[in-house]
């Protein structure tokens, strides 16, 4: 079960709503929850060798429909928001822009670190 960021419970986002989240500072809080949410599930790694079953634990990997599910939105609403934000140059919108790059990051450096684009376990 995929628990929703205590920010957005009661606020359901649909692609091209207006920002559930009032600064980037909360936006960036939300996806760091959704991180150590992944970092706090254990899951398994099944292989075989021969027939015989290896149990590795490994942590969840982060992905933006995981990120998604646990904000309760759709990956369309980072899009509109994304393309929202292209256009200004202000304060606040240099702020979402970067905490956008900064969870792309996270997210880019997690399947490296983790092998999960190698295991086909991309999004």
């Amino acid at each position: 079960m995929w628990p929703m960021s205590e920010t957005n419970q009661d606020k359901p986002v649909t692609p091209g709503a207006e920002p559930v989240f009032e600064t980037p500072d909360k936006l960036w809080e939300a996806a760091c929850s959704y991180f150590q949410w992944c970092d706090d599930q254990p899951m398994s790694l099944v292989t075989t060798d021969d027939g015989v079953g290896f149990t590795f634990p490994r942590e969840a990997f982060y992905c933006w429909k995981g990120l998604c599910k646990h904000l309760g939105c759709e990956r369309g609403y980072f899009t509109a928001m994304q393309e929202r934000l292209e256009p200004r140059e202000d304060e606040e919108a240099e702020g979402f822009k970067h905490v956008l790059d900064m969870i792309d990051n996270v997210i880019e450096d997690n399947k490296i670190t983790t092998g999960s684009g190698e295991l086909g376990l991309e999004e």
